[in-house]
């Protein structure tokens, strides 16, 4: 990627989640509107409240990170240095653009967090040292 075309925080996108309910025992249907195919999607079960998922930057692959239960936080970090925090629930999505750096943590108990993907498993696709990742500035 071209110095100049390089994605920024900016270019991270918030999709409100809209809630449906009905009847108390029939519960909330969610809908997200998202605008892209995907190819992939895996979820996040189980994790610790001091564990960590993700930690790493993916070269071509854009991800859509929902909360289908409890919440997290999703910590991104573009080329620039330039930081943003998006707190993951039922109610928000986040697209992330390649060559941002993702981090998902303070997992609430009995969270779970899906990921959506617009490719399928590459394993050369991900970098996982920030300090590869910062060469491509």
């Amino acid at each position: 990627m071209a110095k100049s075309t390089l994605p920024r925080i900016n270019d991270c996108e918030v999709f409100e989640v809209i809630s449906h309910e009905g009847k108390p025992a029939r519960g909330k249907l969610h809908v997200a509107e998202l605008r892209k195919s995907f190819r992939r999607a895996f979820w996040f079960t189980c994790v610790g409240q001091n564990e960590k998922r993700g930690d790493h930057s993916l070269r071509l692959t854009t991800q859509v990170f929902l909360a289908l239960t409890g919440c997290a936080d999703l910590v991104l970090e573009d080329l620039t240095g330039a930081t943003e925090t998006f707190h993951l629930t039922p109610e928000v999505a986040v697209e992330v653009p390649p060559m941002i750096w993702r981090t998902v943590e303070r997992f609430t108990r009995g969270a779970i967090i899906v990921v959506f993907c617009d490719s399928t498993y590459n394993p050369s696709e991900y970098i996982q040292t920030k300090e590869i990742w910062r060469r491509f500035t």
